[in-house]
């Protein structure tokens, strides 16, 4: 199956917490949109590829984080309701390509043209996101080191 072609850089889902800068212990945040993004990419960016594994450790760590950010019950109780009303929606689109062409190389040698899975899992970014993903699972990186130590909120800080 093709990489959809929002797949430049396995690490674009981690890039919002990268470069957000941290909050103060006293703010109540209030837009969880980051959280919700990033949480909806994890899907394209491994579980449509076949690692779920990797999916699944990813949305954990960005739950982790979200709960250690400030953020107010309102805008906690947003994002477990976007994540319980978007799941089902984000799983549908992900299994109906399940009958797509085979992984493989591509046919034709533009370089413009989308990356196969296993040409994306194989790019140096993804293997290493992946090993960083695993140590974060086996708690030998904590989701700091992760995801960054910043607590993004709302569009501005995308």
């Amino acid at each position: 199956m093709p990489v959809p072609a929002r797949h430049v850089l396995p690490a674009a889902v981690l890039a919002v917490f990268a470069l957000s800068a941290a909050s103060s212990a006293d703010d109540q945040l209030t837009d969880p949109t980051p959280f919700e993004i990033s949480y909806g990419l994890s899907f394209y960016d491994y579980d449509a590829c076949g690692d779920a594994e990797a999916g699944s450790i990813l949305r954990h760590a960005i739950v982790e984080k979200l709960e250690r950010c400030p953020f107010s019950p309102q805008a906690r109780a947003r994002f477990e309701s976007w994540r319980l009303e978007t799941a089902e929606g984000l799983l549908s689109q992900l299994l109906s390509h399940q009958d797509s062409s085979p992984v493989g190389p591509p046919e034709v040698t533009d370089p413009t043209a989308p990356m196969t899975c296993e040409g994306y899992r194989s790019t140096p970014r993804y293997v290493a996101r992946r090993a960083d993903l695993l140590r974060y699972a086996k708690r030998e990186m904590t989701v700091d080191q992760l995801l960054g130590a910043g607590c993004p909120s709302g569009p501005a800080s995308l």
